[in-house]
């Protein structure tokens, strides 16, 4: 099946700087978008939608008993819950660095990251300012946050800015060695992180790792297709049927598809899975349908009852999920392992990351594994798309699966060990690239770390039975 050539003229998914469409054959098809990044936003959330949007919480004072004869107030604590569990719990919404500030100059490493995040990113009712951002970020690593020094990697890593001070030469030293070891160049993705202290195996390669325990395996997968609004999609929903299908029998995932599901829908099942999950849990989260981008540079995904991009009305975004409502659930959700696949474009903007070169030895080295028990401790979330800023093919075979799916399943078929996202990217990639240079136009898939999601090392593995 997939080693057929890409018939054309076939369905693209087409990308514009803004919303855009296209007439390709019988029907209209829509600008594909997963999440757009480059600082995370806060967007007007859709009030079917806000009961799942992770907010800052200031949870109630808390009485205590001491001994047999004494109670003991505590004072009020912030927290990150969804707004619904926010209610629930008796707490209130507050901006964000209402609810950290105080916690964070008394030394406490999360709420000095989730602080250093609002001031790169100018959210929670601060301005932007790189200068702040790292110096939070440094007082925090230096204090064993992982999320912080992965923070302050990839803020180094960055475009060099009047707002970012430079880094100092053995910070950056470490970081351009921790980049070697996955085989980028002058890119940063695995900061050099002290967690969880282990024994390395020195010969470990991925064929030694079947016995290794990567804990148990869950995906949700979701297809869009029969909009109510916007125009039709053939190929999610089919797409989802044949990854859910590799997935269960060949690598053991327990697997929820969500076929055709609104904005709530998806939030909510992301909720139930996360009461359901363990830390130890491995997460795929795989969208595949209808987006956009809104002025702003917002990026959303389309659910079924979306209000279409075309619509007159002037409130295009009604029931759109929101990118940051997205990334904000992934940084807060238990399981340790988490890869977003995205068939989509614009959804190279989803990663801060600034492109893994199909040339480049991608490859885990012999570095990168000796210390693998270490980076599987800590926490990655890192995502996979079929392009970057560029359109994308819909389905083009008799299989009703798009270019990107039918090089995702063909990288996975056949596998007899252990394989990181990293090297199936590395394999789908060319595939990729050719077929749709073939088809007329560049089509280029990308793999990083998830902007603002909690990423603080490693990747996510495949484990076949």
């Amino acid at each position: 099946m997939l080693g057929l050539p890409l018939s054309w003229p076939s369905a693209r998914r087409l990308c514009g700087g803004g919303l855009l469409a296209m007439r390709t054959g019988p029907r209209w098809l829509l600008a594909v978008l997963v999440l757009v990044a480059g600082g995370p936003a806060q967007a007007e959330l859709p009030p079917a939608l806000a009961p799942y949007a992770v907010v800052d919480c200031l949870l109630p004072p808390q009485l205590i008993r001491v001994g047999e004869h004494a109670v003991r107030m505590l004072p009020s604590q912030p927290a990150k819950l969804s707004a619904q569990q926010c209610g629930q719990r008796g707490g209130s919404q507050t901006e964000g660095v209402n609810a950290w500030q105080a916690l964070a100059g008394s030394g406490n490493v999360d709420a000095q990251t989730y602080l250093g995040e609002m001031y790169e990113n100018g959210i929670g009712g601060v301005s932007k300012d790189l200068g702040k951002a790292k110096a939070l970020y440094e007082r925090a690593a230096a204090a064993g946050g992982a999320r912080a020094a992965s923070n302050l990697a990839l803020l180094s890593a960055k475009k060099p800015s009047r707002e970012v001070p430079t880094v100092p030469p053995d910070v950056e030293r470490s970081m351009q060695q921790a980049a070697n070891n996955v085989g980028l160049r002058e890119l940063v993705v695995e900061p050099v992180i002290p967690t969880r202290p282990v024994t390395p195996n020195p010969g470990t390669r991925p064929a030694d790792l079947q016995g290794f325990g990567f804990g148990k395996y869950h995906a949700l997968l979701i297809g869009n297709s029969d909009y109510r609004l916007a125009p039709k999609l053939r190929s999610p929903v089919h797409e989802i049927e044949a990854i859910g299908q590799l997935l269960e029998q060949r690598f053991g995932f327990r697997v929820v598809k969500l076929r055709n599901a609104t904005g709530s829908e998806i939030l909510k099942q992301l909720d139930e899975m996360d009461r359901e999950l363990q830390e130890g849990d491995n997460l795929l989260v795989y969208y595949t349908g209808h987006g956009a981008q809104s002025e702003s540079r917002e990026g959303y995904w389309i659910p079924v009852d979306g209000e279409s991009p075309f619509s007159p009305n002037g409130n295009r975004v009604h029931g759109w999920v929101p990118s940051s409502v997205v990334r904000d659930k992934l940084s807060v959700m238990k399981p340790r392992h988490i890869l977003v696949v995205a068939d989509s474009c614009y959804s190279g903007r989803f990663l801060q990351f600034r492109g893994l070169p199909p040339s480049s030895p991608a490859t885990p080295s012999a570095a990168y594994l000796d210390g693998f028990a270490k980076l599987y401790g800590a926490r990655s979330r890192v995502a996979l798309t079929s392009g970057g800023l560029t359109p994308v093919l819909e389905a083009g075979d008799s299989n009703n699966l798009g270019l990107f799916a039918r090089a995702f399943v063909r990288a996975l078929q056949g596998r007899s060990a252990p394989v990181a996202s990293a090297d199936i990217f590395v394999q789908l990639s060319p595939i990729v690239v050719d077929e749709s240079s073939k088809a007329g136009f560049a089509q280029e898939p990308q793999w990083g770390p998830i902007s603002a999601a909690g990423h603080e090392s490693g990747d996510f593995w495949f484990r076949p039975r």
